[in-house]
């Protein structure tokens, strides 16, 4: 069963100094407009802030700016956070860029005192799956191939590692590979007893939000205010 909720709403976007992604971004040619910063990234800086996720994975890492925010989210909130970036190195390089994108953001990673919190590793889920014991983790960044149907194979792999009461994170939803992709599967969701809870967000990319709760269709009968905590229920460790 799929219900709707909101998760994030706009007063509780996470809003941090530009020059965090600015400082090595720019070096390789790659300068943001403002939206970028105030109605993307700032959503996943959200997300973590109020969600508090011990263990965040990104499927499509490239130079890690998405990480530089998280990770930054983290250390304002004040909890132990590790992240985990993985890329196929598939994307051009930027200009001046002599190295794969995991090389580079684990550069930034350094450059910044993030080395102990982050890191990322060249891999491709498409023909790999997710590194092999990499554990389970609370939110999932799917931001890989964006052609149909690879958007639900991430899905799909990521699922199982993702712990109950944790978050799948996809961007570019306006897109047609990735739009189709995560409808077929919350259409397949939705005639299950297992309750999946979903956000969609019109944001700069265009976000949708899928959250594991560990409750059943049966749960929401027997009680209809479970719903009500569907965007605010903590993590079952």
């Amino acid at each position: 069963m799929v219900v709707e909720v909101e998760f994030l709403r706009d007063n509780e976007l996470f809003i941090f100094d530009r020059r965090l992604i600015d400082q090595v971004s720019i070096p390789v040619g790659e300068c943001y407009p403002p939206e970028i910063f105030t109605n993307y990234f700032s959503f996943y800086g959200g997300m973590v802030q109020k969600f508090k996720p011990r263990r965040f994975l990104e499927i499509g890492a490239r130079y890690g700016y998405t990480s530089l925010v998280v990770c930054e989210a983290a250390i304002q909130s004040g909890f132990s956070f590790e992240y985990l970036g993985i890329d196929d190195e598939s994307y051009p390089p930027a200009k001046g860029v002599t190295v794969g994108s995991c090389a580079k953001a684990n550069q930034n990673f350094e450059a910044l005192s993030l080395q102990n919190m982050a890191r990322a590793v060249k891999w491709n889920s498409i023909t790999q799956g997710l590194p092999h014991n990499c554990g389970t983790f609370d939110m999932i960044h799917i931001d890989g191939n964006h052609d149909y149907p690879w958007p639900g194979n991430d899905l799909r792999i990521a699922w199982p590692v993702l712990n109950e009461g944790g978050f799948l994170l996809f961007d570019d939803f306006q897109m047609s590979g990735v739009r189709r992709s995560i409808e077929e599967w919350l259409e397949s969701e939705h005639v299950k007893d297992n309750v999946v809870a979903v956000q969609f967000i019109e944001n700069e990319r265009g976000h949708c939000y899928v959250r594991k709760l560990g409750t059943t269709k049966a749960d929401l009968d027997t009680d209809p205010s479970i719903a009500l905590c569907f965007d605010h229920v903590g993590f079952k460790r």
